[in-house]
């Protein structure tokens, strides 16, 4: 499950997050679209602990089976919100 709960981040005078709340099931199918600007990426990124928000909180449960399987998702993970090839990593 992910959950956001009054998520903001700000860059300077610029907010990229606005206090945004919502929650997706596990299991679900979600798409996150807007234009560029909007916070997509910005979102993203702040789930995957590479920003800190500068309010409310994110929240990302996983069922882990394994160490090998749980750096793989996270490779992947890190992989979508930056742009880079799995391998990458």
């Amino acid at each position: 499950m992910i959950e956001a709960n009054q998520l903001t981040k700000r860059f300077g005078i610029l907010t990229a997050l606005d206090q945004i709340s919502f929650q997706i099931q596990s299991g679900s199918i979600f798409g996150l679209v807007g234009s560029n600007g909007a916070g997509k990426s910005t979102f993203l990124r702040t789930l995957a602990g590479i920003y800190q928000p500068d309010g409310g909180s994110v929240t990302l449960t996983i069922r882990i089976f394994s160490r090998r399987h749980l750096w793989t998702a996270w490779r992947h993970f890190i992989a979508a919100c930056t742009h880079l090839e799995p391998g990458a990593l």
